[in-house]
């Protein structure tokens, strides 16, 4: 709320990316069973100033991965509760909670065929997910403009990527 009278740019971009999706998918870590802080200061930052929040409205998928036995689990319903109060519409099912393994992701940031070999269900599951979303938001397919992603986050916590048809597109890495 300081920032209302004089909103920062960044601030301005991030809303503009959220607006420009049709639908939302979170990834996030768990710290502490709850949501890294990055990703709340940013959709409290999409919902200011006040009457011009960039999430009203909008559906969303929430997964996560983390090495704790119960991965993701408590995040994502904190993560839930946060997207309610923002107006988002997240789908209660499926859930995707996955224990992080080294094997999972290569060193150019991408899920390893043999992961998806050896966790065939959460493969599924990931599947049903993004159909799901996609189901949800047909209704609103085409009514935004798709934008370029940001490329300049100071810390690279935090990225939007629109893609697809529909345009499902925020990912919060920490």
């Amino acid at each position: 709320q300081d920032d209302d009278a004089d909103f920062p740019a960044a601030g301005l971009r991030l809303k503009r990316q959220v607006e420009a999706c049709d639908a939302l998918l979170f990834v996030t870590p768990e710290y502490n069973r709850s949501i890294p802080g990055v990703l709340k200061n940013a959709i409290d930052i999409g919902s200011r100033p006040g009457g011009s929040n960039s999430f009203a409205g909008k559906r969303a998928g929430v997964i996560g991965t983390s090495p704790g036995a119960h991965s993701t689990v408590s995040a994502q319903q904190h993560l839930r509760n946060v997207l309610a109060a923002v107006d988002v519409a997240v789908l209660p099912q499926p859930e995707i909670a996955i224990q992080y393994r080294e094997d999972q992701i290569d060193a150019d940031g991408k899920v390893t065929a043999q992961w998806v070999k050896a966790d065939k269900k959460a493969d599924d599951r990931l599947a049903a997910l993004l159909t799901a979303l996609a189901k949800i938001a047909e209704p609103f397919t085409g009514l935004h403009q798709p934008i370029a992603p940001a490329t300049d986050f100071d810390d690279d916590l935090l990225t939007i990527y629109p893609f697809g048809d529909p345009h499902i597109g925020m990912q919060a890495w920490a």
